[in-house]
């Protein structure tokens, strides 16, 4: 009996443990259940945060967010005005021309020259200009038109480019060289200029010539508006020296015009022209915009006058639709 006593009590402490081993995996899988429950909420509530960036955690997967694009240094906006200043003392001009400013060169028959606009620091004004260069024999006009060379800038955005009836401010210096040579043909370094439609004649043109610098007015296809040239002062106090100009028109049928030429260094006002109404500064078509064009665009010549390569330099573009305050004078 002592025997069989031990066997069954063996019996039963073996089915004790096997009972207490099955009641703790009972155990354990009640408890993990509401941890995967947990889990599968917190995957539901990161899936939807994907969808709200307000919410997006560091390491939720998103990709990351890219950087705005970073502005040219040179060119920017102030206020509602668009800005161009040259940003360095030498080398190529061109990266500068991107957004609310564009250019035309000469580069695809005078590469060898390398960018037609360079920047050069300017010991009279103290600061990074832009020079235009303009090679009489080597350049043309972008491989199109032969008898004329061709190096501007352009308005190029709804910043610089005005619709009818809207306003444009502009404000920028210039300087000739000493020995600056016009052309008795055509010669501009500013161009008020309609970009489609009856786009052929500029509105307004900054025309030097041999011995005088011309503002000259084209009604385009109403040849019986144009006021043709409106004013005309002596060339030589222009020469060698740094020129503000400003500019103030509405593009309207019925438009205004104001322009004045001060000189940087002494504040001497060498042209002045203002017409509040009654000159007609639009043109026909679809998709009209007038813009400003700046640079060196010239005939080759008549052949009378000995033209010759120029560098002229500008700086310190602004363009409002706004107001002159947001183009203020820097002389």
């Amino acid at each position: 009996m002592k025997r069989g006593s031990i066997v069954f009590n063996k019996g039963i402490t073996f089915l004790l443990t096997l009972l207490i081993i099955t009641l703790s995996c009972s155990s354990s899988k009640e408890e993990t259940a509401p941890e995967k429950e947990k889990t599968e909420e917190t995957v539901d509530k990161a899936d939807n945060d994907k969808d709200d960036p307000s919410k997006e955690e560091p390491n939720s997967g998103q990709p990351p967010k890219e950087d705005p694009p970073k502005e040219n240094p040179g060119s920017g906006t102030v206020n509602n005005a668009a800005t161009l200043s040259a940003t360095a003392s030498s080398g190529s001009a061109y990266p500068l021309f991107t957004g609310a400013f564009a250019h035309e060169n000469p580069d695809c028959v005078h590469s060898p020259f390398g960018p037609h606009v360079t920047q050069a620091f300017d010991s009279d004004l103290n600061k990074n200009v832009f020079v235009f260069h303009s090679h009489i024999i080597d350049d043309n006009d972008r491989c199109t038109n032969f008898d004329r060379v061709r190096m501007e800038i352009k308005g190029s955005n709804s910043k610089t480019e005005h619709k009818e009836n809207e306003m444009g401010y502009y404000r920028w210096k210039f300087r000739l060289p000493a020995d600056f040579v016009g052309s008795n043909t055509f010669c501009h370094i500013f161009q008020i200029k309609a970009k489609s439609g009856d786009a052929g004649a500029p509105l307004i043109t900054i025309t030097p010539r041999a011995s005088v610098l011309e503002v000259i007015h084209d009604a385009g296809e109403s040849k019986a508006n144009s006021l043709g040239k409106v004013i005309s002062v002596p060339l030589a106090p222009f020469k060698g020296a740094w020129v503000e100009a400003y500019v103030k028109y509405k593009s309207s049928d019925n438009g205004s015009f104001e322009i004045v030429l001060t000189r940087v260094s002494d504040g001497v006002t060498l042209l002045s022209y203002s017409k509040a109404s009654g000159i007609d500064m639009w043109r026909t078509g679809d998709n009209q915009v007038n813009r400003g064009k700046w640079g060196v665009y010239r005939s080759k010549g008549d052949g009378k006058t000995v033209l010759k390569d120029e560098q002229v330099k500008f700086a310190d573009f602004c363009v409002s639709e706004t107001s002159e305050a947001e183009c203020p004078s820097s002389k």
